[in-house]
């Protein structure tokens, strides 16, 4: 079986408890989950891409520039 060469992205906009439960929920059938407290340059630099991780992160206001850094996560390497 071949792997996808796009990983697919999902935003949801929830209130804070609501979102926090999808998010541990989503977390139970990821192959390799990966909880951030926050998405910023930092963080995705000290994330181990081999292990091919699914993002799952709260933010309450992703910037255009963040949008545009997580779509590139996205694609392979």
């Amino acid at each position: 079986m071949r792997g996808m060469s796009l990983a697919p992205g999902l935003m949801i906009v929830a209130l804070d408890f609501e979102g926090d439960l999808v998010l541990r929920t989503l977390r139970n059938f990821c192959h390799y989950p990966l909880m951030l407290t926050r998405a910023d340059i930092s963080s995705l630099q000290r994330v181990n891409w081999h292990a091919t991780p699914a993002l799952l992160f709260y933010a309450p206001n992703v910037m255009e520039q963040m949008a545009t850094i997580l779509g590139c996560a996205t694609g392979r390497g």
